[in-house]
């Protein structure tokens, strides 16, 4: 009999962290190994689920996007170790294509399963981050 891992809020908190900064080293291989066996993303209106699906995704963000951003915060602010959920508040600084560098703000609800993330969903009503995630579906 298998027991299903639940993360604390030390244990959330520290696999976000992680995940955050293999993406932002542009290590993908790593960032994956942070995600449930399946997967989803759900990012100004696009979804994406699978592992394979994901991991198209996230080598396309972070060749394309994460070399352009120049600073980069969290908040992580709520956690719910029965549900197994965290809520953080998150910005980027953003090099644009005309050089310029824009804020973008964002909320993100991840959800966790036997200890890896779920789900992650990313809430954002800056047009700007819109366009950057549909170009980067379109690529994809």
């Amino acid at each position: 009999m298998t027991h299903a891992v639940k993360l604390d809020e030390a244990g959330m908190r520290k696999l976000l962290e992680d995940h955050v900064a293999a993406e932002r080293d542009g290590d993908v291989d790593a960032a994956m190994a942070f995600q449930a066996p399946d997967p989803e993303l759900e990012i100004a209106g696009l979804r994406i689920q699978g592992a394979d699906e994901l991991r198209r995704f996230k080598s396309m963000w972070i060749e394309n996007w994460i070399p352009r951003w120049k600073a980069q915060g969290w908040t992580f602010g709520a956690y719910d170790e029965d549900r197994q959920m965290a809520i953080s508040e998150s910005w980027v600084d953003n090099e644009m294509d005309d050089g310029s560098i824009q804020r973008l703000r964002s909320v993100v609800v991840f959800e966790f399963e036997n200890g890896l993330m779920k789900r992650e969903r990313l809430y954002c009503l800056d047009p700007i981050m819109m366009d950057v995630v549909l170009r980067t579906a379109e690529v994809r």
